[in-house]
């Protein structure tokens, strides 16, 4: 299952779109590789984005995905330690 998920600019409404990827693998050179990807659709959805902007939600510290190479996919190697601080939901007591 994968997920894209994204909020207006205003951050007012959330939109969130599921789907599964249908890979077919194939073994080249001793390595499993991704020959061909088809995507499916299986869930759009709008909705309001308030939760996301409230206390409760920006305090428990979730990690925050990134479009670019900042995201925390792209560490190696991937710790605990290390977590910028761009890369959490913060509440207004820390976004300061």
């Amino acid at each position: 299952m994968s997920s894209v998920s994204f909020s207006t600019p205003d951050g007012r409404t959330a939109r969130l779109l599921a789907g599964r990827y249908l890979d077919r693998l194939e073994r080249r050179d001793g390595r499993w590789r991704i020959a061909l990807r088809r995507a499916t659709v299986e869930v759009g959805l709008t909705a309001d984005a308030a939760f996301m902007n409230s206390e409760y939600f920006r305090g428990m510290g979730f990690l925050k995905g990134l479009r670019d190479r900042r995201d925390l996919a792209y560490r190696r190697p991937l710790t605990l330690e290390e977590t910028p601080p761009d890369h959490r939901w913060e509440g207004p007591e820390k976004s300061a």
